[in-house]
């Protein structure tokens, strides 16, 4: 029988756990590091620096009284010094400025840095590795959104921190130890009304069909839930061909999910393509109700940006273009919604956005999923609204950097 264990290393237990440590840094590291790096001297010493760095978590995977995995984690700016190719010594924030990664050193500050997670190799396939990325990355969010992980060159391994974790490989001309950087950044940028005013829209001429066209297990739910009632539009469940593409696609990876979590877990749409008659009425309601409460904005276009946060301006909307969509995940096991941190549309509190603290580790993982799962299929998320996301609209398009948008609104 096979049991599990993940232990935090501390200044407390390290000495109970140093010998196992170092036998297995020293398999991991053999033929990739110097014969003076893996001294057990040196390494109790970079363990020991380990413990001392700011926002240092050590996580140790313990399978039965066999040490697996490790995965050592502290803020970027007390990464050690590297060398480069002419023997100078550069500390790898002052390199990842000079390539134009980072701007300054306090950039650097606010980045969470993961060093070199390794797996045994009796249990190299067993997703120790990662699930300790996961576990550093979901305990350090609140306080980071950005991560810089050095890890082995191998092929596969990369592929699975890019897939799962969306981290994207990074340049760095150091020397060649078989490493290689990767940054992820968790923080979903705000995209202002503003912002989309300028953007190009270059109609492709798709047709609308139902979201579930493709997959009939996506769940099809019109929220009567929100700052105003929905008007019984009757293509809510509607949206372009290329999203309902998307959607089944999403829905697929779930099931996936479900397998290997043992769930039930379905994609629900509560909306898409919303009129645009629809989509003025909500937008001038809303305007009349917050100028009720005579709040100070310091001009127009700051007024319009609070009424944008919650229903977009009419003539950048996403919802008429069938490309914006309201999703979440529904457990059909239990009837019921996992937690995200906040009702649908609770917009009293600063709860649906995404850059709120305080969430359980549970709710981040939730919205993690979905967050992984839409964005994973080219959708652009919504930084105030964490069950908004669209493609190929107007903030898809600022979202990502497209020379231009390719649903404009139909009629």
């Amino acid at each position: 029988m096979r049991y599990q264990n993940n232990i935090k290393l501390t200044e407390e237990n390290y000495i109970q756990y140093k010998n196992p440590f170092i036998k297995l840094y020293v398999e991991a590291f053999s033929g990739i590091l110097d014969k003076e790096e893996l001294n057990p001297d040196e390494i109790e010493k970079k363990i020991k620096r380990w413990l001392s760095h700011k926002d240092n978590l050590i996580l140790l995977k313990f399978e039965n009284d066999h040490l697996a995995a490790f995965c050592a984690g502290y803020n970027t700016c007390c990464a050690e010094s590297q060398k480069n190719n002419t023997g100078k010594t550069k500390d790898i924030w002052e390199t990842f400025c000079g390539l134009g990664h980072f701007r300054e050193e306090q950039e650097t500050k606010e980045l969470y840095f993961i060093d070199s997670p390794v797996a045994s190799q009796q249990y190299k396939d067993r997703g120790y590795v990662e699930e300790l990325i996961e576990q550093v990355i979901f305990s350090k969010s609140d306080d980071y959104c950005r991560f810089l992980l050095m890890t082995h060159r191998r092929e596969k391994e990369l592929e699975i921190y890019k897939e799962r974790f969306r981290f994207i490989p990074l340049e760095y001309p150091g020397p060649d130890k078989g490493f290689t950087f990767l940054e992820l950044n968790r923080a979903v940028k705000k995209v202002t009304y503003m912002m989309l005013l300028a953007t190009v829209v270059k109609e492709c001429g798709e047709e609308l069909t139902e979201a579930n066209y493709y997959d009939s297990d996506i769940i099809l739910r019109q929220s009567e839930i929100g700052l105003t009632p929905y008007n019984g539009d009757r293509g809510f469940g509607r949206v372009r061909k290329t999203v309902a593409e998307k959607l089944s696609i999403v829905n697929s990876k779930l099931k996936t999910y479900n397998r290997d979590q043992g769930t039930d877990y379905r994609l629900l749409l509560l909306q898409g393509y919303k009129s645009l008659e629809s989509q003025n009425e909500a937008f001038h309601a809303y305007r009349q109700k917050l100028a009720q409460r005579r709040l100070q904005f310091n001009n127009l276009y700051d007024f319009i940006e609070e009424i944008h946060r919650h229903v977009a301006v009419p003539t950048v909307a996403g919802y008429p273009t069938g490309g914006a969509v309201n999703v979440t995940i529904f457990d059909n096991q239990n009837r019921s919604f996992p937690d995200m941190g906040s009702h649908l549309y609770e917009y009293t509190s600063d709860k649906t956005t995404w850059d709120v603290k305080g969430l359980t580790p549970e709710q981040k993982a939730n919205r993690q999923l979905l967050f992984d799962l839409m964005t994973g299929q080219g959708f652009a998320p919504f930084h105030d609204e964490w069950w908004r996301y669209s493609y190929g609209d107007r903030e898809w398009a600022v979202y990502y950097n497209e020379p231009h948008a390719i649903y404009d609104h139909l009629v």
